[in-house]
């Protein structure tokens, strides 16, 4: 029974969690799917097990009654060993994931890198939070490293009113940086044109080679990873290295986009197996 409490609540407060995004932003996408999903699953399993359990204990015969408990205890005890392997399952990958994840967003970028921002989101001409997120962090290194330039890279959405990159322009001008400091790279459309188109402009431009790329704590690994089939598949970009930095996302938004990413990053890895 403990158990089962225990799913209910775990369930719900995932439930809740990963609806947050949509009620208050609209967001829905695979990472708030699956949570939304999987919390369902969790408290409609803890219930089927709460009703198979009374059923056997509800039996007025004792001999059946003997028969039906053992028999629902072997069903609950099938289920929460189901339950107990996807989990375990399901918590290894995540963890191998996750600490791929803290390791790339922990390698600290060479002073005075060129930084790279990795373009996200805009509504109409307005950062969305996770861009701002994003461009803060990038504003703290170039504040501190006055020798830095930074190319701001994405192109413009089907719903966006001007570019990702021209949006991150404004935003860091806005915030007091140098005009002559901002590169624009407008075409991308994905994280690896993203890396690629920018580091075409650092080969053209002489700019300096070692780079800070800068996005949300969970998406740098994939980014990192992405910069590096790039280094090797351009045989100019071999002088590039890459740091990283990382910019804290909201709490309520982490777990949605969180989830989304170990798709993508599982995405990748069948890829690179190819």
């Amino acid at each position: 029974m403990n158990f089962t409490f225990l799913l209910i609540g775990i369930g719900t407060i995932g439930l809740i969690w990963f609806l947050l995004p949509f009620f208050t932003k609209k967001i829905l996408n695979i990472g708030n799917v699956t949570g939304i999903i999987t919390s369902i699953l969790m408290i409609l399993s803890a219930f089927g097990i709460m009703i198979v359990d009374s059923n056997s204990r509800l039996n007025s015969s004792p001999l059946l009654n003997s028969i039906s408990f053992g028999l629902s205890d072997i069903c609950c005890s099938n289920i929460i060993m189901i339950l107990f392997l996807i989990i375990a399952i399901v918590i290894a990958v995540v963890m191998i994931i996750s600490v791929c994840m803290y390791v790339a967003a922990n390698k600290k970028p060479a002073s005075n890198s060129t930084v790279v921002v990795l373009g996200c989101r805009v509504y109409g001409t307005k950062a969305s939070l996770m861009l701002e997120e994003r461009l803060y962090a990038a504003l703290k290194y170039l504040n501190e490293n006055p020798s830095s330039k930074v190319i701001v890279s994405g192109g413009q959405g089907h719903d966006e009113g001007i570019s990702e990159a021209e949006c991150m322009y404004n935003w860091l001008i806005d915030k007091g940086l140098e005009p002559s400091r901002i590169i624009l790279e407008n075409k991308s459309t994905t994280t690896y044109e993203n890396i690629l188109y920018s580091f075409e402009i650092i080969e053209n431009r002489k700019l300096n080679p070692q780079i800070a790329l800068v996005s949300n704590e969970f998406h740098l690994y994939r980014g990192m990873k992405l910069a590096e089939i790039c280094i090797n598949s351009i045989e100019q970009n071999k002088n590039i290295t890459c740091g990283a930095i990382k910019a804290k996302t909201a709490w309520w938004l982490f777990p949605t986009f969180y989830v989304r990413e170990l798709y993508a990053i599982m995405a990748l890895w069948l890829r690179l197996k190819k």
